[in-house]
């Protein structure tokens, strides 16, 4: 079993009501903590009813502090969730008062112990390690993803298709906190009893996507006409305009097809010629190139021409318009 499937399954314990009382987590994945923290308190309030929320930052805790924090339990105080930020930073005494904690952790609260990373030389985090319930937060591979979708609308009786993981991995990246607003507009949007589709996450993902100038060369660059058209339709929904789209293309292909001259490739001057001094942008442009033939990239040329020609002497949408120009720079010779 995973870390990640460690995570989703202490996530599904909690949600039982099911609770220890010491947590360590430790990793740099924001998301994934303070949906720990969440859940976990949103859980623990529906079993004990009021609770207190208490989070420090060890840097800056005093041992006569934490040791109240702690310690300090009546018969009229509510359970609390106390976190503990950076626990590598604390002071001395206070990682003496944690360690006996450790040893005889007080049950009425849940105490959450929260590192960067963990460090098995250290031996103040080992014994943190081997005394509370420890889970990796360090932000999942691609191919956990689809896991974690899953168990993130399980919990809302949602189910999703394959094909529709990848769509939204595609639209929004692989970032959890991007990926969790989009599963929530998802499910507002459609009827409670729906399993989201791929194109459910082509209207409203892409939709709400904002996406700008470069994640359309990125996409072309790239030779991905799925994504292109995506980007094309985010950015003209987005009021962008089309004879700026055009004239923009218009200069990456043509860049892109000088790159194809080896004599010009192997000139100290091509970043002149190009119009690009940026050394990282003029080899990712260098990459792109070798994504195409000549051909392909002068018959986009002609392409862009032509959709200009249709702006002014057609009544074509904006959309087919451009479509028709990505058609043809990526159909195979």
């Amino acid at each position: 079993m995973s870390w990640f499937s460690d995570y989703l399954k202490e996530l599904n314990n909690i949600n039982k009501g099911q609770f220890v009382p010491i947590y360590f987590l430790f990793g740099d994945d924001f998301y994934l903590k303070e949906n720990f923290i969440t859940i976990l308190t949103k859980s623990f309030k529906n079993v004990v009813g009021e609770i207190d929320k208490d989070i420090k930052y060890a840097k800056e805790l005093e041992s006569s502090d934490f040791q109240n924090i702690l310690y300090s339990i009546s018969m009229f105080k509510k359970p609390q969730v106390i976190i503990i930020n950076d626990i590598k930073k604390l002071k001395t005494p206070s990682k003496n008062i944690l360690k006996k904690y450790l040893d005889n952790p007080t049950k009425e609260n849940i105490l959450i112990l929260i590192a960067p990373e963990i460090d098995n030389k250290n031996k103040f985090l080992k014994n943190v390690k081997s005394k509370s319930k420890t889970l990796m937060i360090t932000s999942p591979f691609e191919n956990e993803i689809p896991t974690w979708i899953k168990s993130y609308l399980s919990n809302n009786n949602r189910k999703i298709t394959n094909s529709a993981i990848d769509q939204l991995i595609k639209i929004v990246g692989t970032n959890l906190s991007d990926i969790s607003n989009e599963l929530e507009k998802l499910d507002n949007y459609l009827e409670y009893d729906k399993d989201i589709s791929e194109e459910d996450v082509s209207f409203i993902a892409g939709y709400s996507k904002t996406n700008n100038i470069n994640d359309l060369l990125k996409s072309i660059g790239e030779n991905n006409k799925a994504e292109t058209i995506i980007v094309i339709e985010n950015l003209l929904s987005k009021g962008f305009s089309d004879v700026y789209m055009l004239i923009t293309l218009y200069n990456f292909i043509w860049g892109l097809a000088v790159l194809k001259d080896s004599r010009i490739v192997t000139d100290f001057s091509t970043g002149r010629i190009l119009h690009v001094y940026n050394t990282n942008q003029l080899n990712q442009m260098k990459r792109y190139a070798q994504n195409y033939t000549k051909s392909q990239l002068l018959r986009g040329i002609n392409a862009i021409v032509e959709a200009d020609k249709r702006i002014k002497t057609s009544s074509i949408n904006s959309l087919n318009n451009i479509i028709l120009v990505i058609e043809t720079i990526m159909r195979e010779d």
